[in-house]
C-alpha cells in the first residue's frame, strides 16, 4: 500500500523534529491507509467506466445485459 501520501506521512512522522502526539501519528497513518484504499477504489471505478463507456461512445456491439455482466464481473459478483 505504498503511495506518495503514505511516504510523505512517514517522512513527517519519522522526522526527529516531530512533536506530534501518538494519537496524531495514529490518525495520520489511518488517513494515509484510507487514502490508499480510496485510490484503489477510484481506479476500479474508472476502469469500469471505460468499459461501459465503450458501449455508448465507441459503438461497441452489445446491450444492457452485456453492460450488466461487465459491471458484475468488475465488481467481483461473478
Amino acid at each position: 500500500m505504498e503511495n506518495t501520501e503514505t511516504n510523505s506521512i512517514e517522512i513527517i512522522i519519522n522526522n526527529p523534529a516531530n512533536t506530534l502526539s501518538q494519537s496524531s501519528i495514529d490518525l495520520l497513518r489511518t488517513i494515509a491507509k484510507q487514502s490508499a484504499l480510496n485510490k484503489i477504489k477510484a481506479d476500479k471505478w474508472d476502469k469500469l467506466d471505460e468499459k461501459i463507456g465503450e458501449f455508448y461512445f465507441d459503438d461497441a456491439e452489445g446491450d444492457l445485459v452485456d453492460i450488466g455482466e461487465i459491471a458484475a464481473t468488475e465488481l467481483g459478483y461473478i
